[in-house]
């Protein structure tokens, strides 16, 4: 299934377009920006905070006053206009693949359909008790010794995660979770409750 980020999800931002014309006019459009010497060239340019700005780059600011610069093609690739009048811009939605995780199908055909995971074996010990058993050592046998030994059944859980991800990720997935990937091929698991409030179906593709 593709899917991608939810519209609602998306956050708005103010951008305006550089243009060195303009700039040496006024820099009423550009807070910020400043002249700034090459320093191979030794000629002056525009910049903002060590970024030397080309004509047709995108300065553009997030609801916190933090600012950044885009080319025009990035730009064009993440934002789409909201508000023209107001220079006010939206995110455009990220797509994505996404795969619901079903444990049933994966037992039966393997990780055919997700490749990112990979199963892993958890051994732990069930009925655990001590008991008092005879010792076979030669002094065991003369004094007729006994010693504790624990006695457990062991037991082995199966359970499947994503190869390759940060610490701070969530990488055990579940029955019913789905196992999102983006373009960079970097694959993050959500709860179906999760899943729905972060994304939109885009179609069915394979």
């Amino acid at each position: 299934m593709i899917v991608q980020d939810k519209l609602e999800n998306m956050e708005y931002f103010g951008a305006v377009q550089f243009f060195k014309e303009k700039a040496n006019k006024s820099l009423a459009k550009y807070p910020g920006v400043t002249s700034m010497m090459k320093p191979v060239f030794g000629n002056t340019t525009w910049g903002f905070n060590d970024h030397y700005l080309s004509d047709g780059d995108w300065i553009v600011t997030d609801d916190q006053g933090n600012r950044k610069i885009y080319s025009d093609k990035k730009f064009k690739e993440l934002f789409s206009c909201e508000d023209e009048d107001k220079d006010i811009f939206r995110q455009i939605p990220f797509k994505y693949v996404a795969i619901q995780f079903n444990k049933k199908e994966v037992e039966k055909y393997g990780l055919i359909r997700f490749p990112m995971l990979e199963k892993k074996i958890d051994t732990s010990e069930t009925n655990v008790h001590y008991e008092n058993v005879k010792r076979t050592d030669f002094f065991g046998k003369l004094f007729n010794l006994y010693t504790t030994e624990k006695q457990a059944d062991e037991k082995k859980t199966c359970y499947y995660q994503l190869k390759k991800h940060p610490s701070n990720v969530r990488s055990v997935v579940h029955d019913g979770d789905w196992v999102v990937t983006d373009k960079e091929g970097k694959s993050e698991i959500y709860s179906p409750d999760e899943f729905y409030h972060l994304f939109d179906k885009v179609s069915e593709g394979k």
